[in-house]
């Protein structure tokens, strides 16, 4: 029962499905949050199986398996003695199953996000894909039942293959790596009456390190800085490899206020999101209120906050049967 009520709270109406899938990075899908958000439409399925064929695994793999199948075929052309007919049923193996995987990844992305993945460069990287493993195949073959009029075209047809694959790798893993591209609407803001100016709900400062050594050169002027803000600002302190013990011990924060402390760990990222976005839903449950990460660190790190900040906005606008229009923006600055 426990894992049903789990599963229900985490299931999505069509429209905060359509929130995940329309503003998710094409370039490289997050396999588990796919499968964590419980997606119930043929959509977000298609969506799921399509980043299992995009992950980095599938592609090394296919890339390896071209590898070794171009030296597999070249040492057949070589030495073997019937050297065009295992060499092109070595070829029509390999250049089959890429075709089935590629094409396979090409349609289900189609259904999945239509337009955005037809306009996109992991599109035409996935399309060259296809063409080129369907021109292996058919010269392949050809050679098996001519092997009189075989050329090396099937060679120079795999060597790009290796190329593009190569690409597609490198692509994936810069996708990965680099800050989330994310383009948010306009938000529809409310201004103070006297001010004209944004009215700010609360804001809450987090600091990440591996130790609280790295950090508590800055924690007397933090200290100092605290004591002096109202209780609508926050700060709190993340150090990821100390221990409860070592934090208790060491906690800058004594006597500041519940709202500033050291903590030992990680971030639970969708705990403080939801806690966000419901704040900002309770201090105007009818408006678009928006909550605004500000990030500066690691690439990496940027694009799992854009991940939860979707499934988190996602959420709540199912939770509030879609009246709710709040919604989380993450903004990067990178060094």
């Amino acid at each position: 029962h426990a894992q049903k009520a789990a599963s229900s709270r985490h299931q999505l109406d069509a429209e905060s499905e359509r929130i995940i899938l329309e503003e998710s990075t094409l370039g490289h899908i997050d396999v588990v949050a796919l499968k964590d958000l419980h997606l119930s439409s043929r959509r977000a399925h298609f969506a799921y199986y399509a980043s299992i064929l995009e992950s980095m695994t599938v592609n090394m793999f296919l890339f390896c398996m071209f590898v070794f199948i171009e030296t597999a075929a070249f040492c057949a052309w070589t030495f073997s003695r019937y050297s065009i007919r295992v060499q092109s049923i070595i070829q029509m193996a390999s250049s089959g199953f890429g075709l089935s995987v590629f094409g396979s990844k090409v349609g289900l992305s189609l259904l999945a996000y239509r337009k955005r993945y037809a306009v996109s460069f992991v599109f035409l990287l996935e399309f060259a894909l296809v063409c080129l493993d369907a021109s292996a195949l058919a010269v392949s073959i050809a050679d098996y039942f001519h092997p009189e009029r075989a050329r090396s075209t099937t060679f120079w047809i795999l060597g790009c293959l290796i190329i593009v694959q190569s690409t597609r790798i490198f692509y994936i893993f810069y996708s990965t790596a680099r800050p989330p591209q994310q383009q948010p609407r306009r938000p529809r803001r409310r201004k103070s009456a006297k001010e004209g100016t944004p009215q700010f709900q609360s804001v809450a400062g987090i600091w990440v390190s591996r130790n609280y050594s790295a950090m508590s050169y800055a924690a007397p002027d933090l200290v100092a800085s605290v004591r002096d803000l109202p209780p609508s600002f926050s700060l709190q302190l993340f150090a990821t490899r100390d221990t409860e013990s070592a934090v208790a011990e060491t906690d800058p924060f004594r006597g500041c206020g519940s709202q500033h402390s050291l903590h030992a760990g990680r971030p639970d990222w969708e705990r403080i999101f939801t806690e966000a976005i419901h704040r900002a839903h309770a201090s105007n449950p009818h408006g678009e209120e928006t909550v605004g990460v500000f990030f500066c660190g690691s690439p990496a790190i940027a694009s799992t906050l854009q991940t939860v900040a979707l499934q988190v906005t996602a959420r709540h606008s199912h939770s509030t049967g879609g009246q709710c229009k709040c919604r989380i923006h993450v903004h990067k600055e990178n060094f």
